[in-house]
């Protein structure tokens, strides 16, 4: 008898949860979509990529200036004294540290600067998606990125209503 109560309470519990799931209302937003097609998110991707552009300039003259000072290294080789090879020796290795270092500070500069850009996107998402779940009486919202969804209903998608409204806030 007190194992068929537990069946029964299983079971209207698992009907009741059925019922409840069935009536949740989902959307999904896909934020890297949002950010590739919206206005501000092109206009973020394109800093970042001048940025990226200005450090591999930068980074270039150096190796410009190491590649003509081992050039000049080489064509006097035979004439230079030890104490100028030396001292020519030590130029170069001194232009591959700084290269490396100028290198790996603009990684971490780019990844300070993504970082920084990504969280004030989301920011800026925020309060669209919240007011659109509202007019859509959605009772969850995914990231469609971060979820793992493998079907998505075109319905459940808000992606492309997202991005009308980013730009919308010009």
């Amino acid at each position: 008898m007190k194992r068929l109560s537990v069946v029964v309470l299983a079971l209207v519990a698992l009907i009741s949860s059925s019922a409840v799931m069935a009536q949740t209302r989902v959307g999904v937003v896909d934020a890297d979509q949002v950010i590739y097609k919206s206005v501000k998110g092109k206009a973020f991707l394109q800093s970042l990529n001048g940025y990226v552009q200005q450090k591999q300039n930068e980074i270039k003259q150096v190796v410009s200036e190491a590649q003509q000072t081992e050039k000049e290294y080489k064509t006097k080789l035979a004439s230079l004294s030890d104490e100028k090879k030396l001292a020519m020796e030590k130029k170069l290795s001194d232009y591959q540290t700084r290269i490396k270092r100028m290198q790996e500070d603009a990684k971490r500069e780019l990844q300070i600067k993504q970082k920084e850009g990504f969280e004030k996107f989301q920011k800026l998402l925020q309060p669209i998606i919240d007011k659109l779940a509202k007019e859509k009486n959605l009772d969850i919202v995914f990231s469609r990125s971060q979820s793992g969804i493998i079907y998505l209903a075109p319905t459940a998608d808000l992606t492309a209503e997202v991005i009308k409204r980013v730009d919308a806030q010009h």
